[in-house]
């Protein structure tokens, strides 16, 4: 497999300095240019309450009809939160800062990558196209992972770490590399997932199956270790995130697969493919490489030799042909479907099924004789990579200001005869509809009856956006309390009207606004 690599070679060097700016470049270029989207603005808002009440674990309201039982739920594990408190804490109030966390993440996700590749195999070009490959796949920088506020780029860095250093360790048996494996896994957990609780278990399963192992061998210290830790962490962390949030967080142990809807008091369970087809990639992921792996155990050190003469290794040949085929239709597929939630699922796999695409590409490559088909194929590849990174590129470019963005996208029930204010000023950057979920946050947002609503924008200055079912109603109520009406368009929900909803811009003057 190549001897031990030098990591501070020349070569080693200035191909960890290239991927360094180059993902930096990706991950930062404009990082605070556009508003904040989706559950980025959630995050930021549980965000700045941590940063500014020390609340480790604060609660949002899942019911948004204020006539239901309100019912408070955890905002997911904790850390990934934490670590964006941090950052408001140490730089501003921005949404540079709701980001840089995410982006941290991407950069440490394409330098773990090259780092592990090149020590598993001793080759740092191998190391670099992974890396590049994995920057190859342009949702994974502009569509809700590294450049977004949530949790899906912690996610992803602690997969891959899991993942690739359990590949060191199985290679070099290194005590070391087998605890940080353990410790990814339980970071991981400590972010969102609640899959890589069974990490351990497929890894185990997948080690029996492939390789055909005597079934004693499954229980050793290290497989029982790579269970227990993580299952004996993560049951650690919800007893004493319960006992801190008065037993809410205790109440929902394991998380339903569900899905919230506005004037719904109950979760919805998933009943498409998408939830099914999420834990299909996942297993798929780990099994592709445990495949991976049972192919380098078997043939530890032959395939950086060629031509292959040999009948096991032809027959090898074609068993990775089949292989490579397999997980570049995988990868084709992630790029090319058009389902967002279902591209979000491939993003924890994504730098696995990368490492496995370029360990397989370079093995071909430098099993061929013919120099100028080689040259053409590593032409092929170069130019597959450089037109992902100029396709990431122009979309980074193209992010503009869209203050309107987040209050037009998911909510497409909104209670009748309900008027709901969102400040969604610059100076107030994460007034989006984000602030709906919560009122235990000190936050000016919140339903209101009529005259809740207009007792706020006594106490309020600025752009207000004011959500209706009854437009013309309102319309008349802002216009006797003498208010200016900026604007009136339609609510949208993925560009699509959402009936008998529409968003009034209203301008309170400083002279109305102020305290009572």
């Amino acid at each position: 497999m190549g001897g031990d690599l030098d990591l501070v070679s020349k070569e080693g060097a200035i191909y960890f300095v290239i991927l360094l700016l180059l993902s930096s470049y990706l991950m930062f270029f404009r990082l605070g240019a556009s508003s904040l989207k989706g559950g980025e603005a959630n995050h930021a808002v549980v965000s700045k309450h941590v940063a500014d009440t020390g609340e480790l674990y604060p609660l949002y309201m899942i019911s948004m009809d204020p006539r239901a039982e309100k019912r408070y739920y955890c905002m997911k594990p904790p850390l990934k939160i934490w670590a964006e408190a941090l950052a408001f804490h140490c730089l501003s109030y921005n949404e540079f800062s709701a980001r840089i966390v995410d982006a941290i993440f991407g950069v440490l996700t394409v330098l773990l990558v090259y780092v592990m590749v090149s020590l598993i195999f001793g080759h740092p070009t191998l190391g670099l196209l992974a890396s590049m490959i994995t920057l190859a796949f342009p949702p994974i920088i502009i569509s809700h992972c590294f450049r977004h506020g949530n949790q899906d780029s912690a996610l992803v860095f602690f997969y891959t770490a899991a993942i690739l250093f359990y590949l060191l360790y199985k290679k070099r048996d290194s005590r070391l590399s087998f605890c940080l494996s353990v410790v990814s896994m339980v970071l991981g957990l400590l972010v969102k997932d609640v899959f890589l609780l069974f990490f351990g278990f497929s890894t185990i399963l997948g080690e029996f199956l492939i390789l055909n192992r005597n079934p004693r061998a499954i229980f050793t210290t290290r497989n029982l270790a790579l269970v227990a830790i993580p299952l004996l962490s993560y049951v650690s962390y919800k007893i004493y995130s319960g006992v801190a949030t008065h037993g809410v967080c205790l109440s929902r142990f394991f998380k339903p697969p569900f899905i919230l809807s506005l004037g719904e008091h109950k979760p919805r369970y998933i009943k498409g493919f998408t939830y099914y087809l999420n834990l299909l990639y996942k297993f798929y992921g780990v099994f592709f490489l445990l495949t991976f792996l049972a192919i380098l155990r078997k043939y530890p050190a032959r395939f950086m030799r060629s031509p292959r003469n040999d009948p096991e290794e032809r027959d090898l040949d074609w068993n990775l042909a089949l292989f490579t085929l397999f997980i570049c239709l995988l990868y084709v597929l992630a790029i090319s479907i058009p389902i967002y939630k279902v591209k979000r699922y491939l993003y924890p796999v994504i730098p696995g099924l990368a490492v496995a695409m370029s360990f397989f590409i370079w093995t071909f490559i430098r099993s061929m004789k013919n120099a100028k088909a080689k040259a053409l194929l590593i032409l092929v590849l170069a130019i597959f990579v450089a037109s992902s990174l100029r396709y990431t590129n122009s979309k980074i470019r193209k992010v503009k200001i869209a203050p309107y963005h987040a209050l037009m996208v998911h909510y497409n029930n909104l209670s009748e005869n309900k008027a709901f204010l969102v400040d969604l000023s610059r100076s107030e950057v994460f007034g989006t509809y984000a602030t709906f979920y919560f009122s235990r946050l000190s936050t000016p947002v919140d339903w209101y009856e009529e005259p809740g609503l207009f007792s706020f924008l006594k106490n309020f200055h600025g752009r207000a956006f004011v959500v209706v079912s009854e437009p013309d109603y309102m319309l008349k109520l802002l216009k006797e309390k003498g208010y200016s009406l900026v604007k009136v368009w339609p609510l949208k929900h993925r560009k699509k009207q959402v009936p008998k909803n529409f968003v009034l811009e209203v301008e309170v003057s400083q002279e109305r606004g102020g305290p009572l």
